[in-house]
């Protein structure tokens, strides 16, 4: 799926965050810092969401919207096909 979203988010990309608990690569760590950063921000400062860095995919960008509202244009993306032929890795295409 692809969307469009709405707003001004807060983005905690960049050396001046790099340090933050709620980038930890540790789950433990982070996941309860995360909660706390996005409560404190929905809460203190009306955010609509927030833009940070992947910990999955380097170099990747994810955001969160706070509010449904602000996830418009919802529209199908691309389409992959995976097929399996007996081994643990599928062969993959795009239709």
């Amino acid at each position: 799926m692809i969307s469009d979203f709405v707003g001004h988010f807060h983005d905690i990309r960049g050396d001046a965050f790099s340090n933050d608990d709620s980038l930890n690569h540790d789950p433990a760590i982070a996941y309860p810092a995360g909660q706390a950063l996005a409560r404190w921000l929905r809460k203190e400062k009306d955010s609509p969401g927030l833009i940070y860095p992947s910990v999955r995919s380097s170099g990747g960008i994810c955001l969160v919207a706070f509010h449904p509202s602000l996830v418009q244009n919802l529209r199908p993306g691309g389409t992959w096909r995976l097929e399996w032929q007996g081994s643990a890795k599928p062969d993959i295409s795009k239709l």
